[in-house]
């Protein structure tokens, strides 16, 4: 291995912290009612295994192939029932790393 051979590797390459044990995303959805942003949450189901009746953003666990924005999208776009076309991602902010190792990618 050579240093220009190195530098091939890490050109493509996109940090990530190390042995995470789950990757989730979240979308934090902007709704406009009379000109002014809202934030839309949503309250789970009292009928959940887990996390029942918390109030929370949409979002869910990342998928084998999926990127975090994928992941955002489809699970915003599957828990609060809208149109794909009605929903657009303005940017993703700052991710959170748990202390279990868990990484939580967050998007507006």
């Amino acid at each position: 291995m050579n240093k220009e051979k190195i530098t091939r590797l890490l050109e493509n390459h996109r940090p990530e912290p190390l042995e995470l044990v789950h990757r989730y995303a979240v979308m934090c959805t902007l709704i406009e009612i009379d000109g002014a942003l809202h934030v839309l949450f949503e309250k789970r189901s009292a009928r959940l295994k887990r996390h029942t009746g918390e109030v929370s953003l949409p979002g869910g666990r990342i998928e084998e192939g999926e990127t975090p924005e994928e992941a955002a999208f489809r699970e915003t776009v599957e828990e609060l029932r809208i149109d794909p076309a009605c929903l657009e991602i303005l940017g993703e902010s700052d991710y959170l790393v748990t202390r279990q190792s868990i990484v939580v990618h967050c998007f507006i």
